[in-house]
């Protein structure tokens, strides 16, 4: 089993495919996802805080945090395809929290810009984000993010 999650930063959806042994492929979840970004410095549009370059990403092992700017958990993009080499980017993960939210570890704390990242609220990156891919991995699978505009 491996998983396969489209995320379409224009539609702001996030779609959760299992892709079978067979090749079929299930649709298992839709939630609602940004990458509003604080916005590029430095000429690039996908440069030093701007949005996640487009294309196909391996998702890493969720990590457990408890800090603002991310929320409970930090799933990390592993950039296997080189898409952020022409940029200068690293550390682009999906999350939730928020830096500049009232309640950032409250269920619906918000949507905030971020440095890149794509946010989630945290009630789904706890609760359908960070399950998913810990069951496909949990069963020695792998999970594709791929970054569409």
């Amino acid at each position: 089993m491996q998983g396969h999650i489209m995320f379409s930063r224009s539609a702001r959806r996030m779609q959760f495919y299992v892709i079978n042994d067979d090749g079929s492929k299930e649709l298992r979840h839709t939630i609602e996802a940004h990458n509003d970004t604080v916005g590029p410095t430095d000429g690039d549009p996908y440069g030093h805080y701007g949005p996640c370059p487009p294309g196909d990403y391996v998702l890493g092992q969720p990590e457990s945090r408890n800090e603002i700017a991310f929320g409970r958990a930090f799933t990390p993009l592993l950039d296997v395809h080189g898409n952020w080499v022409p940029h200068g980017r690293s550390e682009i993960g999906v999350h939730g929290g928020g830096s500049a939210s009232p309640t950032p570890f409250a269920p619906q704390q918000g949507w905030y810009p971020t440095e890149g990242c794509i946010r989630l609220q945290n009630a789904d990156n706890e609760q359908t984000f960070v399950p998913f891919v810990q069951t496909i991995q949990q069963s020695g699978g792998q999970v594709v993010i791929t970054v569409a505009l």
